[in-house]
């Protein structure tokens, strides 16, 4: 039963992401190497998956989803008119773009 919900889970997150125009952030790893140590003061962009809702309503579906499926979700915030769920981590993108290449 746990299974199945985490399975159906993960394919909903999959189907989020796609239509409503998720996207995954990388850091510019040539840049890190550039900055050297420094990199943690000035450059802070870091592994990210957003996924993207219209609504209050959306956006909690999605915060279940990600929960169901195993995933930490960050905090949410507004990005244009649209509310944006980040999951943070190298490890959890990772996951995440195993889940989009499997379906």
């Amino acid at each position: 039963m746990a299974e199945d919900r985490r399975r159906a889970a993960e394919a909903a997150l999959v189907r989020a992401f796609r239509e409503l125009h998720g996207y995954v952030r990388r850091p510019n790893e040539e840049r890190r190497r550039e900055l050297g140590q420094r990199h943690y003061r000035i450059y802070k962009k870091g592994w990210e998956v957003r996924l993207l809702a219209r609504d209050e309503v959306e956006l909690e579906r999605l915060r279940r989803w990600l929960r169901d499926a195993g995933f930490t979700a960050g905090r949410p915030f507004r990005k244009g008119a649209r509310l944006c769920q980040p999951v943070y981590g190298r490890e959890q993108v990772a996951r995440f773009l195993e889940l989009l290449d499997r379906s």
